[in-house]
């Protein structure tokens, strides 16, 4: 059986340990997947490593770094991160003891790292892609240099981002997170309540001060719930928002997480477009798989190709009758989501790029 390792070396918590985001959820996907044809081996970050300590890979091992997020967000810090991330990368390529390397999560500093520090070898380097490029500005030109040269170093190209291809000779696409029937349809069937939910990690990305005061406007109902990265911040919102709106900051276990999702009539994602161009949103996903409605910036979901409601500002939210947006809006559409993003088109996505059978 041929041998893989997956390798995360970006891995963010908070000071107890406790994976932020969607970390663990995409890595024991495609080890189900991945399992199947290849003995899998796991480097990442040792809250990783931790939090999937009863998964059966071939092999665990911990890089030196975690990334943490209750640190104050100062300059400093942000450097000593960037540098935790090469340091990282580093390891994984002198550590792997396999001759194919997965890296399932990427940002900048994989493009960086592979333009200016990686030296071609026998092993080949295969990546998911979540932001397909870096275009715009004159620094984002910059960007866009050493990721356009990155990708002449690695042999195979996932990407998410459907309606975004990546040039590559040896790139496709598939969904980051997979539909399964069995796990999500107990949360399609619950009552979607006259509410919308603004879940995941509450940071400076998302314009949350702006939704608040549009929702303490209409009185709709509105929760937000999520470990935030600035007490704060959290603090001064508590104290902006109406009495409709409720506001926790809390990580949320799975479980709960996809329940309040799937009561919920609307799930809002208020990202900055200006940090959020050419991305895909895991929340975005798992809204239509339990069957609530997202609304979101009308160029994610474009961009991504998935049905909902756009916006182009998020003040134009002010004008919409939310409770008379009948709950089945957009049914047809989600459905064929559903059916395009199951595990077979994973599993070719991986066949064909990594040319195994």
């Amino acid at each position: 059986m041929n041998k893989i390792t997956m390798c995360n070396y970006y891995g963010m918590c908070d000071s107890a340990g406790n994976v932020m985001g969607h970390t663990c959820k995409v890595t024991k996907e495609y080890l189900g997947l991945l399992s199947k044809r290849y003995a899998v081996s796991l480097l990442a970050s040792p809250c990783i490593v931790m939090a999937l300590r009863d998964k059966k890979f071939e092999a665990k091992t911990s890089l030196k770094y975690n990334i943490l997020i209750d640190e104050p967000f100062t300059f400093k810090k942000r450097i000593c991160d960037k540098l935790k991330l090469l340091k990282n990368l580093q390891e994984c390529v002198q550590k792997s003891k396999t001759d194919i390397l997965f890296f399932y999560q990427v940002d900048f500093f994989f493009f960086f790292y592979l333009a200016v520090l990686y030296r071609k070898r026998k092993k080949k380097v295969y990546c998911l892609i979540y932001h397909q490029d870096f275009t715009g500005g004159r620094m984002e030109k910059v960007l866009g240099w050493f990721y356009q040269k990155a990708l002449k170093k690695v042999d195979g190209i996932l990407y998410t981002q459907k309606g975004h291809p990546v040039k590559h000779i040896n790139a496709c696409w598939m969904p980051d997170y997979l539909y399964g029937e069995e796990q999500y349809l107990c949360y399609q069937r619950l009552e979607k309540q006259e509410k919308a939910v603004c879940l995941g990690t509450m940071n400076r990305y998302k314009c949350l001060e702006e939704l608040t005061d549009i929702f303490s406007e209409s009185g709709y109902p509105l929760l937000i719930i999520g470990r935030f990265d600035d007490t704060r911040r959290f603090e001064q919102l508590k104290q902006r928002g109406g009495e409709n709106i409720q506001i926790e900051n809390r990580l949320l276990g799975q479980k709960e997480y996809y329940e309040i999702l799937g009561s919920a009539k609307f799930s809002i994602l208020p990202y900055d477009m200006k940090q959020y161009q050419n991305r895909t949103s895991g929340v975005l996903l798992e809204s239509l798989y339990v069957g609530s409605i997202p609304v979101a910036p009308a160029g994610l979901l474009g961009q991504n190709k998935l049905p909902g409601i756009g916006y182009g500002d998020l003040k134009e939210l002010a004008s919409i009758d939310l409770k008379n947006v009948p709950a089945d809006k957009i049914e047809r559409e989600r459905r064929l989501v559903l059916e395009e993003f199951g595990e077979g088109k994973a599993v070719e996505a991986f066949e064909n790029v990594f040319q195994v059978k």
